[in-house]
């Protein structure tokens, strides 16, 4: 069985059931946020999306604009989620509480980049939590 590469669906096998495309918006939407280093914030407020006609008709948009406003209204909360999350995917585990203080340091030093993910996701690989010396 093959592994599911899909981080934001964190669904294996339902990508034969759900509009064309689905796939490949999650891949072409992280694409975008690291080449360019946007802020972890453009994961909820972004003013781009990458979706087919097909897909924006799936989703509809009632109702968004309030829960982007909810989740971006603290970037640095949103900043510890996201490089949990990631360190958690990278790891294969959980993070142990010991490993709080690195995920704070790794916030604290992105904030400069507007929590740029690009700059979060470098950040990961070169601490501790992936270097197997927590």
């Amino acid at each position: 069985m093959r592994p599911c590469r899909t981080l934001w669906l964190a669904v294996c096998g339902l990508l034969t059931v759900w509009p064309a495309g689905i796939a490949t918006e999650p891949r072409a939407f992280l694409r975008e946020l690291i080449t360019k280093d946007l802020p972890v914030h453009t994961l909820v407020i972004a003013d781009f999306a990458m979706l087919t006609q097909r897909l924006a008709e799936h989703y509809g948009i009632a109702g968004i604009d309030e829960l982007e406003q909810l989740l971006a209204a603290d970037p640095a909360m949103l900043a510890l989620a996201f490089v949990g999350h990631m360190a958690r995917y990278a790891n294969g585990a959980d993070l142990s509480y010991a490993d709080r203080r690195t995920v704070d340091e790794i916030v604290a030093a992105a904030a400069p980049t507007q929590y740029g993910v690009r700059s979060l996701i470098h950040a990961i690989a070169a601490s501790p939590l992936l270097r197997g010396t927590r």
